[in-house]
C-alpha cells in the first residue's frame, strides 16, 4: 500500500500508527487506483503470458481490499492479508457491499501461515518497501515462498530511489474544508529511506483534532530485489517498468524507473540457498 503522495506535514498533534487514522480517506484520495490496475495488469497480461490459470489467491497488504476485490471478480477465491486493523475492517465492509466471498485475515507480511498454499500471491502499491531492511525483506518472501503452490505465481511491486529523490521538499496541503491533509517527505540518499509524514486535521462545529501518521519506506534496486528473491527461493520470471503515471507495461526497468513489478515462481528445490 503505497504512502501517499505528494508527502508531508510537520508533525503535530497526536501521532498515530500508520493505516489507522486515514483508512477512511485512503480510497476517497484515489490511492487504490493502482492496485485495481496491477490486477488488472496481472489478469490480462501476466497470468497468459506465463501459462498460469490459478483458482486461488492470497493478496498480501490488501489494505481496503480493492485488489482483493478484483481478484475475486475474476473468479479466485480470494484471501486479503493486512496488519491495520483499521484498513481491514474497511475492506470487509467493501466486501459484503459488492457481495464479494473474499475472506480477510490481520497478520503481518514477516510473519504469516496458512494451511493451504495459494496459486497466485500478490502485494500491490509498493507495501513491500514498508520492510525497511533486507533482512525483512527477504523474510517476507521466504513466507510468500512457503505460501505459493508448486506451479504458483507471486506479483509485486517495490519503487525505487527514483520514487523518492525528486518529491517536492516543502510541505503540501490538500484543504477540503472539513479535512485538510498535508505532506511532505523527507529522503535519506544514504539510507536509501525515506520518511512520509501525513497529517489530518478534521473541522467539526465545535473542535479541531489534528493526527500524524509517519510512513517510513525503504527503495530497493532491481539487483536487490532480485538476488534476496533468489536467497527465499523465488525464481524472477519478469521484471517489468511502470510508466509515471502508474500505467503497467511490460517494458523492461531502466534507470529512470520508479516503480517496478516483478513476477516470480518458487525455484526448484536445492537451487537456491
Amino acid at each position: 500500500r503505497g504512502a501517499p503522495r505528494p508527502s508531508g506535514g510537520d508533525g503535530t498533534g497526536r501521532v498515530s500508527e500508520p493505516y489507522t487514522v486515514y483508512a477512511p480517506h485512503y480510497d476517497r484520495q484515489g490511492l487504490s487506483q493502482w492496485s485495481g490496475a496491477l490486477i488488472r495488469f496481472t489478469l490480462d497480461t501476466l497470468l497468459p503470458r506465463h501459462g498460469r490459470r490459478p483458482r486461488t489467491a492470497l493478496d498480501l497488504a490488501c489494505g481496503t481490499g480493492t485488489a482483493a476485490l478484483a481478484l475475486d471478480a475474476g473468479g479466485l477465491a480470494v484471501v486479503g492479508l493486512d496488519r491495520s486493523a483499521a484498513m481491514l475492517a474497511i475492506a470487509r465492509e467493501k466486501a459484503t457491499c459488492a457481495r464479494a466471498r473474499c475472506g480477510f485475515v490481520r497478520a503481518d507480511l514477516r510473519a504469516f501461515a496458512f494451511a493451504h498454499s495459494f496459486e497466485l500471491i500478490t502485494c500491490a502499491y509498493d507495501s513491500l518497501n514498508y520492510l525497511t531492511t533486507p533482512r525483512d525483506l527477504r523474510t517476507a518472501f521466504g513466507q510468500i515462498r512457503a505460501a505459493l503452490a508448486a506451479d504458483g505465481l507471486f506479483v509485486c511491486d517495490l519503487t525505487t530511489a527514483r520514487a523518492y529523490d525528486a518529491e517536492p521538499t516543502a510541505p503540501e496541503t490538500f484543504d477540503l474544508g472539513r479535512v485538510a491533509y498535508t505532506w511532505q517527505t523527507v529522503w535519506d540518499a544514504p539510507a536509501q529511506r525515506a520518511t512520509t509524514t501525513l497529517t489530518v486535521t478534521t473541522h467539526t462545529e465545535d473542535r479541531e483534532e489534528t493526527v500524524t501518521e509517519r510512513h517510513i519506506q525503504r527503495a530497493y534496486s532491481r539487483d536487490e530485489v532480485e538476488i534476496i528473491l533468489h536467497a527465499a527461493g523465488l525464481r524472477p520470471l519478469g521484471v517489468f517498468a511502470v510508466r509515471p503515471l502508474l500505467e503497467p507495461t511490460l517494458d523492461p526497468p531502466g534507470l529512470d524507473t520508479a516503480r517496478i513489478v516483478y513476477v516470480a515462481e518458487p525455484a526448484l528445490a536445492g537451487t537456491y540457498d
